[in-house]
């Protein structure tokens, strides 16, 4: 950093601000897998073809994505 000779914590706050970006990645995988999981569990015995589950699975996936976004508390829900 350019001032890293002025301020002592500029290491720190970049590591921080990188971990904070790689969480907010996790937890928009981790609820698109989530979304993923439940929306192919949903069409299971349903007689559903592969064009109807696939359409499920990504409406799912992509809901899921938003809600992480705005809201990351919501990805366990």
């Amino acid at each position: 950093a350019a001032d890293h000779s002025t301020n002592p914590t500029w290491q720190p706050q970049s590591i921080l601000k990188d971990m904070q970006a790689r969480i907010r990645s996790m937890d928009r995988r981790m609820a698109a897998q989530t979304a993923a999981i439940t929306a192919l569990a949903g069409q299971v015995g349903t007689g559903a073809d592969t064009r109807t589950v696939v359409a499920a699975v990504e409406a799912a996936i992509e809901r899921a994505a938003i809600d992480a976004d705005s809201d990351p508390d919501t990805v366990d829900a």
